[in-house]
């Protein structure tokens, strides 16, 4: 490609950021500011932290698309992670029974449980069960939602799909946004969310019971490496990256539903990992 054709590309490119993917900055305002004011410095926050059974760490975490600075097109999609304490000391076990628990999975085994009030969320042998932990969230999301008095023209509705607690917010009839609630054990820097094993997506053996099977959460560290990918220059990685989600997301695009935002991100995410590899391996020559 000569420069001529190069600059026309990066026009072309650029006019089709602004036009067909960038977020404005009023949107992205304003999403944040309905979603500290009724969510997460407001009511269902505070409801959370008055009725919540599991020690709360107090803060939360934000993470996603909208945070690592991923998002494309409008900002309607926010993901929430409400970090649990785990006191009395807690287990990760990634084998049972002398077999490789599935990989990206464990289970969390408490020591002495029934020193700080537990046991609801508990199996016979200890170990924390994900779908106990999951309703007892989406039992103060509902809770929540019903005390939930109407200002703005906002109204709040919990849906019931995917692994996380959603929560939509909408301003009369149009809807806003989707809020993902997920909790989250901390243990020992690593983060295990209750997000159900699905048996669709993975292969076990029914050697134990699967609703013990916590996730591994890499989200904080996606966020991490996302927001340092372009480092301190002007590089543009995110800006192609955000311009290959909207492509393929399109409804005439013939790679709909055949290549997804999350495979994009994690070829992005070893690209990443390799120029990084490659660049200590030079400064060790």
């Amino acid at each position: 490609m000569d420069p001529s054709e190069e600059r026309e590309l990066n026009k072309q490119l650029l006019r089709y950021l602004n036009d067909k993917v960038a977020v404005s900055a009023s949107e992205r305002s304003e999403t944040r500011r309905i979603l500290n004011k009724y969510i997460t410095n407001g009511h269902v926050w505070r409801f959370i932290v008055e009725n919540c059974k599991i020690p709360l760490r107090g803060d939360l975490l934000y993470t996603g698309s909208m945070y690592d600075g991923l998002k494309t097109q409008a900002a309607d999609e926010v993901d929430v992670m409400i970090p649990l304490k785990i006191r009395g000391g807690v287990e990760v076990e990634e084998r049972a029974q002398n077999r490789q628990i599935p990989h990206g999975f464990a289970r969390l085994k408490l020591l002495r449980p029934g020193e700080y009030g537990y046991d609801r969320f508990l199996d016979y042998d200890d170990y924390l069960k994900v779908d106990k932990v999951y309703q007892h969230l989406e039992s103060l999301v509902d809770r929540a939602i019903n005390q939930f008095e109407i200002n703005e023209g906002i109204s709040l509705r919990s849906v019931k799909h995917g692994p996380a607690v959603q929560l939509d917010v909408y301003r009369y009839d149009k809807k806003l946004m989707s809020i993902d609630l997920v909790m989250a054990f901390e243990v020992s820097g690593e983060f295990y969310v209750t997000k159900k094993y699905s048996e669709t997506a993975h292969s076990c053996d029914r050697y134990f019971d699967i609703s013990t099977l916590f996730r591994q959460s890499f989200s904080l560290k996606e966020k991490e490496i996302f927001n340092r990918l372009d480092g301190q220059g002007n590089g543009c990685k995110k800006e192609v990256l955000k311009i290959m989600k909207t492509i393929v997301s399109t409804d005439n695009s013939q790679l709909r539903g055949n290549l997804t935002s999350y495979h994009l991100k994690n070829a992005f995410l070893r690209y990443s990992i390799l120029i990084n590899t490659m660049a200590v391996s030079l400064c060790i020559e």
